[in-house]
């Protein structure tokens, strides 16, 4: 699997699936597929569960959030937040000190949890089951 085949699979935008490559343990590359490297399916997947598990263990639902990270938190790019939040479709900031609007990570997560799951979503949980 490749970067933007990792992304689709899992309903991640691809900095996200590249923000976890730089930050956690990720498998090695098998290969090059142009100019993406490739992985092991089976080792991404595990990889992306123990990601996945690591990030609901440390996580404080009351930690205030930058957009940025919000983003990152949510599995979805900087620029659908940024829209969102311009178009109305993001909740209230929690804390807007020093203009900065941040948001709690449990609003997040709720926000996420309330959407409808995209097309690749749906996909990729039924091709799990």
């Amino acid at each position: 699997m490749i970067l933007p085949e990792i992304a689709a699979a899992y309903g991640r935008a691809e900095e996200t699936i590249a923000w976890w490559r730089a930050r956690y343990p990720w498998p090695e590359r098998t290969g090059k597929r142009g100019r993406w490297d490739e992985y092991d399916p089976a080792e991404v997947a595990a990889a992306v569960r123990k990601i996945l598990a690591l990030a609901e263990e440390d996580a404080d639902p009351d930690e205030l959030l930058d957009m940025k990270a919000a983003a990152a938190e949510a599995g979805i790019s900087y620029a659908t937040v940024r829209a969102d939040v311009s178009k109305g479709r993001w909740p209230q900031p929690d804390d807007e000190g020093h203009g900065v609007r941040r948001w709690k990570r449990s609003a997040v997560r709720a926000e996420m949890a309330s959407r409808r799951p995209n097309r690749r979503r749906r996909a990729a949980r039924k091709e799990e089951e």
